[in-house]
């Protein structure tokens, strides 16, 4: 069974000072020995296993650098030749015990699919021992020349009814908007085929919400949580590429009573009036999106770049009784550092999901600063 959340409550909060391994002086320290982009953590039998966009993952049974223990990942790209790029490496077991993969496949040129892998032949979990050779079943999403949209970082899921489906990113063609779609599945390879693959969450406009100023809007690397009875949506924004004062990547949050929304519904994202114009002119009533974590603007909250640069790709974890956001970003002060050295970060949460107040209250990270809160102006 997933140690990831599923309609657990809030234990508690852990002060950020008291967690080892986490807080060195006034700086945070990477939750791994080494880069992981793209980090996801599935949990099993009592150990963590952490993947991403590396050839390699980390397992251990406590989310603590002392005990987090790396492996390594081969895949086989079977009748689509390669060997090709992989992003956003993800297990995932089945009811019926069976281990299954997904991962995106970088053709090039950004031209990019949504892959099912299966265990290399004679392949076996064991606890703290999980499968490493796997291959690729099948393309879900995409194709290997772009034609059918580019689809990347995928999560299958299934819902509290029984229910599967795949989540991915999506646009139709290089320099379009990126949202984020659900496809209902028959069972982890294969596509409802009388399911029309539905939005869940778009940009809407808002200027934070700019990969670069003038140019597309991209939300982005989902992972979904199931919190205090609240289905709660991570995703990023912004060019992964730039770091240090030009960073514009950040880690939104997004909630829905249901894990897929009705049609033509979709995830609510938490926001914030936006009073002195932190973002720029906009025709949004006022409104601006309150990112979970951001290293863009020091007036905006949950700002954070002294202590990591463009977080994004988070996931909220269960450990030690209490929660806790693991992401990936940069650090500060690597100002040549391409994006395959974002390291992964784990930080406590504060969380209270309480309809009627407003959303960017429901769940805030404990960052170093006043109380325990996150730094940054909080009344905009």
């Amino acid at each position: 069974m997933s140690l990831l959340l599923s309609g657990v409550t809030f234990a508690g909060v852990l002060l950020l000072a008291a967690v080892p391994g986490v807080v060195r002086g006034d700086a945070w320290a990477p939750l791994l020995g080494r880069p992981l982009p793209d980090p996801y953590v599935f949990g099993d039998e009592g150990y963590y296993y952490i993947t991403g966009t590396a050839p390699y993952g980390y397992c251990g049974t406590k989310l603590d650098p002392e005990v987090l223990q790396p492996f390594a990942i081969a895949i086989d790209f079977g009748d689509l030749g390669g060997p090709y790029q992989h992003w956003g490496f993800k297990y995932y077991r089945h009811a019926d015990g069976a281990y299954h993969a997904y991962a995106t496949v970088h053709f090039g040129g950004f031209v990019t699919a949504v892959a099912h892998l299966t265990p290399g032949a004679g392949a076996a979990w064991r606890p703290g021992a999980p499968i490493t050779a796997w291959r690729v079943d099948r393309l879900l999403v995409g194709d290997r020349h772009g034609e059918r949209g580019l689809a990347y970082d995928a999560e299958f899921l299934r819902d509290t009814d029984g229910q599967f489906y795949l989540l991915y990113n999506f646009s139709e063609a290089r320099h379009s908007d990126v949202h984020i779609m659900a496809q209902r599945m028959l069972d982890p390879a294969t596509p409802d085929p009388s399911f029309r693959p539905r939005r869940i969450l778009s940009p809407e406009g808002y200027r934070s919400e700019d990969r670069n100023p003038g140019y597309i809007q991209i939300v982005e690397a989902t992972n979904v949580a199931r919190v205090q009875g609240t289905h709660v949506l991570l995703y990023s924004v912004g060019d992964f590429m730039l770091h240090e004062g030009r960073s514009n990547y950040k880690l939104g949050v997004a909630f829905s009573d249901t894990l897929i929304p009705p049609e033509g519904e979709a995830y609510a994202k938490a926001l914030a009036p936006d009073r002195a114009g932190v973002w720029g002119p906009q025709d949004k009533g006022g409104q601006e999106v309150c990112y979970l974590l951001q290293s863009q603007h020091a007036a905006w909250r949950n700002y954070c770049a002294g202590q990591v640069i463009g977080p994004g790709l988070g996931n909220i974890v269960e450990a030690d009784g209490q929660h806790w956001l693991v992401f990936h970003g940069y650090r500060p002060g690597e100002r040549e550092d391409g994006p395959h050295e974002r390291y992964a970060w784990k930080l406590p949460l504060r969380i209270e999901v309480r309809p009627g107040t407003p959303r960017c209250e429901w769940i805030r990270p404990v960052l170093p600063g006043a109380a325990g809160t996150a730094r940054g102006n909080t009344a905009h």
